[in-house]
């Protein structure tokens, strides 16, 4: 497809939603008024929840930008866990022990903040592969902590207290 075509239905996409949002906000609320009663109530609270998910949609974000990235931790003890967050509420990480993968996990994650600089992190695995020693995995639910400029996460679980550093994007 050339750039033209992408560009039309680009166009096309864009004006169909916007069309298909304003009218579903109109015809609703004129309905929900009383309004024209050529409509049935099923068609009304149909438009209404429609419109309502549309003006919604952006507020379903499971967390923001302050702790997506890299991330690197060296707990010591030949240990290193690598994660990455995702913005749109997934993450995956990879731990290290005497240079032999001992877990790899993904899944998604919850974040609450309760300042700009601390909250709770929810970590939910959907996939894991993991060693005898390193045990299942397991939901985590983190306290965290964002310090140095946002450079440095800190996350705290039942008493353990794990520090990452933000690593910088590839090139």
């Amino acid at each position: 497809m050339n750039r033209r075509n992408t560009d039309t239905a680009t166009n096309y996409i864009f004006r169909f939603v916007s069309k298909t949002f304003w009218f579903c906000l109109c015809g609703g609320l004129l309905q929900a008024i009383g309004g024209s009663p050529r409509y049935s109530d099923e068609v009304t609270v149909r438009r209404i929840l429609y419109t309502a998910v549309l003006v919604l949609f952006p507020m379903f974000a499971q967390a923001d930008q302050s702790i997506s990235g890299q991330w690197q931790a060296n707990p010591g003890h030949g240990v290193i866990i690598v994660m990455d967050i995702l913005v749109d509420g997934h993450w995956s990480s990879e731990t290290v022990q005497n240079n032999r993968v001992v877990a790899t996990m993904a899944g998604t994650y919850d974040q609450t903040k309760t300042s700009d600089t601390n909250g709770k992190l929810v970590f939910s695995p959907i996939t894991s592969k993991t060693s005898a020693e390193h045990g299942a995995a397991q939901v985590e639910e983190d306290d965290y902590t964002l310090t140095s400029g946002g450079k440095v996460l800190r996350l705290v679980s039942g008493g353990d207290t794990t520090e990452y550093k933000r690593q910088p994007l590839a090139k």
